[in-house]
């Protein structure tokens, strides 16, 4: 008799060990979607071209005020050169953060990593739903994160062509 409550016991046990193990892999699953997501969107990202239009731009603005002091200018003339600073500031505050995306990398690997420890049941196992829940606000964070870089950049190479061409007409008189 007590053979077969310990056997109960014991697969009882194993069970809610296997719920649960199922339940922090689906959980690591979504985290790893979200991760998988922004890499996607960060593949669009070049910061050769983030830098390249960052010294065109930025060096447009600094030749602009160097050839011209702000006396009065035309309200066509400050349009275009709040739009070429509305994008230098955008691509500097992008080279400031950009090393969120090595973090999303990191951060996707490292899930991956334990994804496979929990699958294993190696480690405590005891600190498992406290690491997922971690690596959750962890992934938030980096979301928000990666989101606001993203904006920068968007933001940062925008087409202002126009304006670029206008104040290199206005260097050049």
């Amino acid at each position: 008799m007590k053979k077969i409550l310990f056997f109960l016991l014991i697969s009882f046990l194993t069970s809610c060990l296997e719920v649960s193990k199922k339940e922090y892999i689906q959980k690591l699953d979504v985290l790893l979607e979200k991760t998988d997501s922004l890499s996607q969107v960060s593949q669009e990202i070049s910061i050769q071209t983030a830098d390249s239009l960052q010294k065109i731009r930025c060096g447009l603005l600094t030749d602009y005020t160097q050839h011209y002091p702000s006396d009065t200018i035309t309200i066509e003339t400050a349009q275009h050169i709040e739009n070429i600073k509305f994008s230098c500031g955008n691509l500097r505050l992008f080279k400031q953060q950009k090393e969120v995306l090595s973090i999303l990398q990191a951060k996707h690997k490292e899930l991956i990593q334990l994804k496979k420890m929990i699958h294993q049941g190696s480690g405590d196992r005891a600190t498992y739903e406290s690491m997922i829940e971690q690596e959750t606000e962890s992934v938030e964070n980096l979301k928000m994160n990666f989101q606001q870089l993203h904006t920068y950049y968007i933001n940062g190479i925008r087409n202002f062509e126009n304006s670029e061409h206008y104040l290199i007409e206005l260097i050049e008189k």
